[in-house]
This record gives structure tokens, sequence and C-alpha cells, in this order.
């Protein structure tokens, strides 16, 4: 038996009948889906803390309730997407040959983007049994929220993608849309027990089943007890470069549209290396119409820089952005942010509120201190750039 926590309206009032201030579950469920709705429920909820809701008085509705729709979506679309990518793949075969097909992605065949994404949902088994043995429901519903949106959707179907649309071997192509649906299938089984409708309802869809096959019976995916470091930390350098770049771009305010020559400057052959391996993908993730990578290489004409993990990027802005015009945004930017970190430090300065706050609340006021500090620093130094 699970208990929830107490789930209160904006003024911190029980939900009850006798108050009016229960919403209709019906017609919220109609709107936003029952898998929405206890997704959300539970991911607001850390053992022991009640649940605040703003209700809408007039409407009834639940703004917060957009998140675990979001979240549906999320799951809808990548499982549309890499249906797609199957058929696409698989165009060209009769249906007596699709059933015969045996394209398996063989480990040797498997890039370092497979071998981080079983590494990281390796993980994520791991984490998610510790939690569901424990009850920790909460901590559950949020690691299975990072790592469907952020590793497997926004990180490993782009790259899918990206190589899908790079390559011209159909066998190869077969082999990897079957390792990623697979990948797949054994996500929805894992995130089951907190999505039951959209889970079954995708998970039918996704293959052939035999009558009567349940997601709610296949077995729980299971992990390796030694971790794949090593995929962890390369592939881990790879998103730190491309953050950097998309980083950069946001801040000099470049438009999405637009392609811009990057330059990778290596403090290491290792770095080098696998940043030449993962070239592909860096230039298809951060829209770069050239990407030069070397050990040392020198600064382009024009360009703006940052120092990430073993490496230098600079992004060749010349010609698209007013230097003068950019210098003052960002110094109007820096202004504001000086202020916001200020108030940050005020708040954080008042001892009644870090004594009475919640502590995750007074966590949270200090990440956003943290952030801010890091954008301030990246500003100062663009702007030092153009100067």
């Amino acid at each position: 038996m699970v208990f929830t926590s107490i789930i209160r309206d904006a003024k911190g009032r029980k939900l009850s009948k006798s108050l009016g201030n229960s919403p209709d579950p019906l017609p919220l469920i109609a709107k936003y889906g029952a898998d929405a709705m206890r997704f959300t429920m539970i991911n607001a909820a850390p053992i022991g803390q009640d649940v605040r809701l703003q209700i809408n008085d007039k409407t009834g509705d639940i703004e917060s309730l957009e998140l675990g729709r979001n979240f549906a979506n999320k799951v809808w679309n990548a499982a549309r997407f890499l249906m797609m990518k199957r058929e696409e793949a698989f165009a060209d075969l009769d249906p007596m040959q699709r059933a015969l097909s045996t394209n398996i992605l063989k480990d040797e065949a498997q890039s370092l983007s497979d071998k981080w994404i079983l590494a990281r949902f390796h993980a994520t088994i791991r984490e998610t049994q510790q939690q569901l043995e424990a009850y920790k429901l909460h901590d559950y519903a949020r690691t299975m929220y990072q790592f469907i949106w952020n590793d497997f959707c926004d990180w490993y179907v782009e790259v899918v993608k990206i190589r899908m649309n790079a390559s011209s071997d159909k066998n190869y192509n077969r082999a990897l849309i079957n390792f990623a649906v697979n990948l797949f299938d054994g996500v929805l089984r894992l995130l089951h027990p907190i999505m039951p409708f959209a889970t079954e309802e995708i998970w039918q869809a996704l293959t052939k089943r035999d009558d009567g096959a349940s997601i709610c019976v296949a077995p729980v995916p299971s992990a390796p007890d030694v971790p794949d470091a090593a995929s962890l930390e390369r592939f881990g350098k790879v998103q730190y470069i491309v953050e950097q770049i998309r980083a950069l771009r946001g801040l000099m305010n470049i438009q999405p549209a637009e392609k811009l020559p990057v330059t990778i400057s290596c403090m290491s052959e290792e770095i080098r290396t696998l940043a030449d391996d993962q070239a592909a993908i860096i230039k298809a993730m951060t829209r770069a119409s050239d990407l030069v990578v070397g050990v040392s290489a020198a600064k382009p004409e024009g360009s703006v820089s940052a120092v990430a993990q073993g490496v230098e990027i600079f992004l060749t802005v010349k010609g698209v952005v007013d230097f003068a015009e950019e210098r003052k945004r960002l110094e109007k930017e820096l202004t504001r942010l000086e202020g916001f970190a200020k108030s940050i430090e005020t708040k954080l300065a008042n001892e009644k509120f870090v004594a009475n706050a919640a502590p995750e609340i007074v966590e949270y006021e200090r990440e956003k201190l943290a952030s801010a500090k890091d954008s301030m620093m990246k500003i100062r130094a663009n702007i030092q750039e153009l100067a």
C-alpha cells in the first residue's frame, strides 16, 4: 500500500468537497490524460511533503498538469519517430522478408552514442529499482523523466536521426533502428508502473505481440552490475562541447537557422581524436557550417570563444554579428543578471527565509544564484572579446 501526500490548494487548504476547492477529476482526465495526471501528482509529491495545486477557480483547470501531458507527448513522439524510421528502413522488403530479417547491431558495430545510451539506461534501471524498493515514487518519476526527456529523446533520438540520414547502408540502418526500438521497448517497461495506459498502447503498437501479451507482465529490464564508466565519460565530453557551442550561439543571439563555422582547439591528442570521431554529431547538433578540429588550433578572425573540458571553442560570427550592438546587448543583459543575483543573495542572507523555507526551495535559490553567476562570467568574457 502506498500513502500519498496531502493535496492542498494554493491557499494551503486541503482539497475537500465541503470547501468547494476540489476539482472534478473526470474533466481533467479528459483534458490532460489519466497518465499525465498520475505522473504529475507523483512527480510533485516528495515523501513527507504536501502538494499544492494552483487551481483555476472558474475552469477548474490545473496548469501544473501540463508537465505530465508534455511528458506523455514526448514519449508518444519518440515512439512515432522510431516506428516511422523503422518503416523507412524496411520499406523495400516485403512482409515475409521483414519477418525473416535478423538485422542486429552487434557489439563491434555499436558507436560511442549506442554504448552511452545503454550505460545511461542501465544506470536508470539500477536507480529506479532502488527507488521503487524504498517507495520513493517521486524520485522514480523524476529519474524516468530526466532519462527519457534528456538522454533518450533530446540526445539519442537526435543522434539516431543524424546517423541514419548520413548512412546509405540499408543493413546498417535496419540494425540501428532495431537497436533503438528494442531499447525503447525496455524504457516503456521501466516507465509502465507510473504511466500504465500510454505505455501499454505504445508497447502493443511497437511490434507484433502474441495474443494476450501485456506490458504489465513483461519482464523488467535488467542491468549489469559493472557500469560502463568509460562510455559515460567520453560521450559526456561530446555533450559538453555541444552544449558550450549552443551556449555561445545563445549568448551571441544567433538565430537557430543560421549556420556558422566552428573551430575546436583541443589540449591533447586524445580529445582531438574523440572530437574528430564525433564530428558529424557535433556539426549537426550545433548547426555548424564547417567544423575544424585540431590540437592548439589558431583562433579564427572575427570569432568568440568558450573554454570547455579540455578544449577551447571558437565560433566565427564575423559578418553576422554587429560587434558594437552585440556588446551593448550583452552589457544590458549583464546589468539585469547582476540585479537578479543581488536579489537572490539578499534572500539567502535572510536567516528567517533560510530557516523557515523548505530545504528544496532554499537549494533551488542557490542553484539559481550559481546559474546566474555562471552566465555573468560567460557574458563578461564575451564582452571582453568584443572589445
